[in-house]
């Protein structure tokens, strides 16, 4: 007899079909009936996680900043617990590395511009990039805290960061360069040091 999947299975099984076909094709194009058959699951068990299509890209988009994040997690707790300016310089370094891993992911999700403008109630839902902002913004504040930084803002110098990052790691991406890509990492390592230099 087959065993029944629990609701985190099954909210996987919605999760990864959807993520399937927004690779193969635009997310306008998508129906919940096309998500519901690419997972073997029946309309009604869709609308008991989802509302909307909307809500299952809403969904993915948090699964994708989460896991970008304890990636990025991880890269930085295996420095030495007092190297402040390392973990700015990996934390940005590591999120820049894995986009340019795998950008097809990433461009579906958020590149995706829909008819209408996201209300603030859809940044509420989704968080991106706002979660990886605050994330950076803690570092920041943390080693200010420590006397190894001399930021006066976190959370100012944090979206000036982020923002410069992400749009170099859009830039590094369609260049697709290897040695240009080597010399910006390279150059937001010296970066990261100089903004964040204490005294």
């Amino acid at each position: 007899m087959a065993r029944t999947k629990s609701k985190v299975e099954r909210l996987a099984d919605l999760l990864d079909a959807a993520e399937r076909l927004i690779l193969e094709r635009d997310i306008a194009q998508i129906t919940v009936e096309d998500i519901t058959t690419a997972a073997g699951v029946s309309k009604g068990t869709f609308y008991l996680y989802f509302a909307t299509k909307d809500d299952v890209i809403a969904s993915l988009r948090e699964r994708y900043v989460s896991q970008l994040m304890e990636r990025q997690e991880a890269a930085v707790n295996r420095l030495a617990a007092g190297d402040w300016a390392g973990r700015v310089e990996t934390w940005l370094v590591a999120g820049v590395q894995d986009y340019l891993a795998d950008p097809g992911l990433h461009n579906a999700l958020f590149h995706h511009v829909g008819p209408q403008r996201p209300t603030h109630a859809d940044r509420e839902r989704s968080k991106p990039p706002y979660g990886q902002v605050d994330a950076l913004a803690a570092i920041l504040a943390d080693g200010t805290r420590a006397g190894a930084f001399a930021v006066t803002d976190p959370l100012a110098t944090a979206v000036l960061l982020f923002g410069a990052v992400h749009h170099a790691a859009d830039y590094l991406h369609h260049a697709n360069d290897p040695a240009v890509t080597d010399r910006v990492l390279m150059e937001l390592r010296h970066w990261c040091r100089m903004i964040t230099r204490a005294g």
